[in-house]
């Protein structure tokens, strides 16, 4: 069963782009559009959708109180804001968002979103019972395997100066 999806966004051509990149996921179903938080409301009084995929800047109500409200009205869609404001990121996630998209983004991204819907589906997550989300390692910086250095620096010792100063060679243990 697919998942049935509002889109929400005052510019059509976004609207359009969106539909048209989520037509390759036969797991969602676009059944619904909205120009703005007037009209998804009556949209979602009309129906239930699982997900909503919503801009944050819109004339009248913005897209986080649009989420506040679908909340409060007793909806509980997946909500996955698709904006080109990065400075929202934080209220969107403090009204349950499913994810944030920045625009542009490229399909990639998309795929990490339609995955993470797919996972969530029931309010379950698709992974075994008792076991932690584990948290992504993309972009962090990778660990040194090189030998603990007992030189002046200690702790802040780096693998770079590690190599170039003999005072930083590891400490041989005998």
């Amino acid at each position: 069963m697919s998942l049935k999806a509002l889109l929400v966004d005052d510019e059509y051509p976004s609207r359009n782009e969106l539909r048209f990149r989520l037509e390759r996921y036969p797991e969602i179903e676009v059944v619904g559009e909205a120009a703005n938080a007037r009209e998804a409301l009556q949209l979602c009084s009309a129906m239930d959708y699982d997900v909503v995929f919503l801009d944050i800047q819109m004339p009248g109500m913005d897209g986080v109180e649009l989420a506040q409200a679908l909340r409060v009205g007793g909806k509980n869609p997946k909500v996955v804001f698709v904006t080109a404001y990065e400075e929202y990121a934080v209220n969107a996630f403090k009204v349950r968002a499913t994810d944030y998209l920045l625009k542009p983004f490229d399909d990639a991204r998309l795929d990490d979103t339609v995955q993470r819907l797919l996972e969530g589906r029931n309010g379950r997550e698709a992974r075994p019972e008792g076991k932690k989300p584990q948290p992504s390692l993309a972009g962090r910086p990778r660990r040194s395997t090189a030998p603990p250095c007992r030189c002046r620096w200690r702790t802040s010792c780096t693998s770079t100066r590690r190599r170039t100063t003999s005072s930083c060679a590891p400490s041989r243990t005998s």
